[in-house]
């Protein structure tokens, strides 16, 4: 569970995290915006799911965006409170980052899993990261090392070239192995091929928040990974900002 409070104006900290009926990562809401709720319900079934479906609106990238840049302040928060001072890498304060919204996802699921604003957050700091590219740490025995929280332990390595030049063939793939995850389950039915516990995947789609978050590392992280200094936050972000990486549909 991510950590209660975070960074705020003069020191401040925040209320507690919300509940899950609320789920908004400890932001609070802007007005007009409430919560960080996706306005309508959430795909909860297979043949719900294997359909792609990005929400381009103005509210929807605003939340999105929210969400990555209250993770990345948890993460350093975190950091400085434990460190006196911060002593991690921006790229593993990314790490951090990704990690607290993924166990936020998991601790309030499964409304944080389908809830495409948290899918979203999640796709960007995977793209930012090169998610692929991270691996558990193993024993002599192969098994996965723990840290004393129960969290399975990272090997943090800065991604390097050829890691970077694959991802967006990785992301792409990934989301081609989801739709078919999604159909088998519909025709056999069972569990979903890359389910975990009660979990199925989020709906498919998002691929231009990885992408996004993907250009992001070549333009401001790439070659500052090992530097001991906080993350760039994301800056307002346009519905033109993601429509390129969209699919274009063929002319007729």
């Amino acid at each position: 569970m991510p950590d209660p409070k975070q960074p705020g104006p003069a020191g401040a900290t925040t209320p507690p995290l919300p509940d899950s009926g609320t789920l908004c990562l400890g932001v609070t809401p802007a007005p007009g915006l409430i919560g960080c709720n996706d306005p309508g319900p959430s795909a909860s079934t297979a043949g719900e799911k294997g359909y792609g479906r990005s929400d381009l609106s103005a509210d929807h990238i605003e939340k999105v965006r929210r969400v990555i840049n209250t993770a990345i302040d948890q993460a350093v928060k975190r950091d400085h409170d434990k460190n006196q001072g911060l002593s991690r890498s921006r790229f593993k304060l990314l790490v951090d980052a990704l990690r607290i919204v993924a166990d936020y996802r998991d601790a309030h699921a499964p409304a944080a899993v389908d809830s495409l604003i948290y899918r979203d957050a999640d796709h960007y700091l995977s793209g930012r990261t090169l998610e692929f590219s991270l691996h558990t740490k193993k024993d002599a025995r192969g098994q996965a090392i723990k840290s004393p929280d129960g969290h399975e332990e990272i090997l943090e390595e800065e991604p390097d070239s050829w890691k970077a030049r694959a991802f967006p063939a990785v992301a792409m793939g990934y989301e081609a192995v989801k739709v078919m995850s999604f159909q088998k389950q519909l025709i056999s039915g069972g569990k979903n091929l890359l389910g975990y516990g009660a979990n199925t995947p989020s709906q498919v789609g998002g691929l231009e928040w990885s992408m996004l978050g993907y250009e992001h590392y070549k333009t401001l992280d790439a070659e500052k990974e090992k530097n001991i200094e906080e993350p760039s936050r994301v800056d307002p972000v346009s519905r033109v900002d993601l429509e390129r990486f969209l699919p274009r549909k063929a002319s007729p």
